[in-house]
């Protein structure tokens, strides 16, 4: 088949002729809208977004982007001669295979399935796949848009990879629009399909400052309203305030992984931009295409791939010792609320397996799990260690700033072993994010709220490190179940 896909190929196509339920559905990022009317410039678009993109029918593939052959390394004559599941790693070649198949005979199949593909120098890369169903007469046809996560798949502990991994660069050039032919109709729905598996926020700007929101992603941990965000957010392009932005419209300069924040009355809220400007005919740049992914979102994929989770659960506590059954039983209640939790015990007693059965029970066991040594970090590295720090707060500070444990395990839960071990000038940090949920980095002014479940663990008495004053009061009641907060947990071990 040639590069273009002419509609006159095929008899016009149902939508949702195959009867997909909500549930087999990619949820939709945004719709096509009516600036895409001309042909030309959706293969354009088609071969200019970060993505690779492949049709396939019965069962060759009919349709590949310049994406599939710059990464896959097989030019688009040598594609459109194969079957899709010639590409795929011998070890998941029969899986892809049987689940494409019946795609095609309009049976259930997951729309979603990582494996491992084979590039044409022999290089085996992972991919991430998204399917789409749809009819055309008699005939299916599938769409499949993939995700190269190679690199995703070697992330352990370092945030630069993490989002290099996740960062998918939007690259729109549009010319004059036009009027929609018929061609359109059938390349729209494969516009549609691909962009529907875009998880970015993304909008519009033009150089007059008008602003549109093409998907209502937003998820920001804030008391705001959508509507409220986008009028914030339209107010801050429209008025020229961020530089990058301008120098996008003024120089014709792109931008990678910015920061935007916006401020509210109770906290900020932040994203990673990255633009990509609209060139008209003549050259000129009257408009941009931004996607924002939340910093939120960022740092919950840090935790997913450098190991920030609980291994442990309370089946794998084995004894027949009915004090510690009872002791267990405490642990599963104080679980299910959503209270702090402080853990006493002897060194080498398990208080850590506790820990991390109490949060893989807790309505958080989907959240991020750090484990904190609070007694092993030196004493002038513990405050940066828990809250981060801004760029320029110290000599070899990372550009940039980093966030600190607190902020990685947004959403989850943090393990503060060694609790009386901790500087008493750092345990005012931890009551203000107990209290006020909301943190500074070091050498930072900026306000970041934060979302955490303290555990503690601690072999002292912490009641005599308060009278002895190297413990604060007003932060042992907030962690002890014996002080007036009656919500607190303790356990002893």
């Amino acid at each position: 088949m040639a590069d273009e896909i002419r509609e006159d190929q095929y008899p016009p196509y149902e939508k949702n002729s195959l009867n997909k339920t909500k549930e087999d559905s990619i949820a939709p990022l945004f719709s096509v809208h009516s600036w895409i009317k001309d042909a030309e410039n959706f293969k354009l678009l088609m071969d200019n977004i970060a993505v690779i993109m492949s049709v396939y029918s019965n069962p060759h593939y009919i349709y590949v982007n310049s994406n599939f052959t710059k990464i896959l390394g097989y030019t688009r004559e040598e594609a459109l001669k194969m079957n899709f599941w010639d590409l795929v790693h011998p070890d998941h070649r029969e899986m892809a295979k049987d689940r494409g198949l019946a795609r095609l005979r309009g049976e259930a199949a997951p729309i979603n399935d990582e494996f491992k593909a084979v590039k044409k120098n022999g290089e085996i890369i992972w991919l991430n796949h998204f399917f789409s169903v749809d009819r055309l007469g008699s005939e299916s046809i599938v769409t499949n848009v993939s995700f190269d996560i190679t690199e995703g798949k070697r992330l352990k502990q370092d945030l630069q990879s993490a989002h290099d991994e996740s960062e998918l660069r939007v690259k729109q050039r549009t010319e004059e629009l036009s009027h929609i032919n018929q061609e359109l109709i059938y390349t729209n729905q494969n516009l549609q399909n691909i962009l529907n598996n875009i998880a970015h926020d993304i909008v519009t700007v033009s150089r007059s400052g008008k602003f549109e929101i093409l998907n209502e992603r937003f998820s920001p941990k804030s008391n705001m309203s959508p509507m409220e965000i986008n009028t914030k957010l339209k107010d801050l392009f429209m008025r020229g305030r961020i530089p990058f932005v301008n120098r996008m419209f003024e120089e014709n300069e792109p931008f990678h992984d910015k920061e935007i924040k916006l401020i509210t009355t109770h906290s900020h809220i932040n994203w990673l931009a990255s633009g990509t400007p609209i060139f008209n005919e003549e050259g000129v740049v009257n408009s941009g295409v931004i996607s924002l992914r939340s910093l939120n979102e960022v740092h919950r994929l840090v935790s997913r791939f450098s190991g920030f989770r609980a291994t442990f659960h309370f089946n794998d506590i084995i004894t027949d010792d009915h004090w510690m059954r009872a002791l267990i039983k405490t642990a599963q209640s104080a679980a299910l609320n959503m209270s702090n939790v402080i853990i006493y015990g002897e060194s080498g007693t398990g208080k850590e397996l506790f820990a991390q059965a109490i949060h893989n029970e807790s309505p958080r066991k989907k959240g991020p799990f750090l484990a904190v040594n609070c007694g092993a970090i030196p004493r002038e590295l513990i405050g940066s260690e828990l809250f981060g720090y801004a760029e320029g707060a110290f000599t070899g500070a990372r550009k940039g700033g980093n966030p600190g444990k607190f902020e990685l395990a947004d959403g989850g839960s943090i393990f503060l072993d060694e609790i009386g071990d901790l500087p008493f000038e750092q345990q005012a940090a931890i009551l203000r994010v107990i209290q006020e949920r909301t943190l500074t980095r070091v050498g930072g002014n900026e306000v970041i709220s934060v979302d955490v479940r303290i555990i503690c663990a601690t072999n002292k008495d912490i009641s005599l490190e308060m009278q002895r004053g190297s413990f604060r009061e007003d932060l042992y009641y907030r962690l002890n179940v014996d002080a007036p907060v009656k919500s607190q947990k303790r356990l002893t071990i």
